[in-house]
């Protein structure tokens, strides 16, 4: 550096901030710390909030299967017994599927696959299922035609 400063230097130098009057760091310090207390209090409002509300929608949906005073034992039918006069090749009922679920799972096996040998007609359809159907160019399945 130079001894002596060129005139930019002197310029430069000229422009340096004054110090703080005390008076002005006391408002500084005083606008920064109304302005921490109120996110403080804005930050505890809002979690408060929050947490009311979560604890709202715990309680709704796991209030929804708690018992409410009443029975919730097993319920205990009579189930009908089958008619006497099946015919052979009637389809097994959700009775007999439970049964031979209960006895063992070779027993659902061999009914399921009873159930699929089984002839359903001379021509079987097949459907088609799709997940979008196709536009309908024409416009036949608007509404409100003239």
């Amino acid at each position: 550096m130079n001894e002596t400063p060129d005139p930019l230097e002197r310029e430069l130098l000229a422009f340096r901030p004054s110090a703080l009057s005390g008076e002005l760091r006391q408002r500084i310090a005083g606008r920064l710390a109304d302005s921490t207390a109120k996110k403080n209090r804005r930050f505890w409002s809002l979690s408060i909030i929050g947490g009311l509300a979560a604890a709202y929608l715990v309680a709704l949906f796991l209030g929804r299967g708690g018992s409410r005073g009443l029975d919730t034992g097993p319920a205990l039918v009579e189930s009908p017994t089958a008619p006497p006069g099946r015919p052979e090749n009637a389809l097994p009922s959700l009775r007999a599927y439970r049964q031979a679920l209960a006895q063992s799972p070779e027993a659902m096996e061999t009914l399921l696959d009873r159930h699929a040998a089984r002839n359903h007609g001379p021509n079987p359809q097949l459907v088609r299922i799709r997940a979008f159907n196709r536009p309908d160019l024409e416009g036949r399945a608007l509404s409100g035609e003239l």
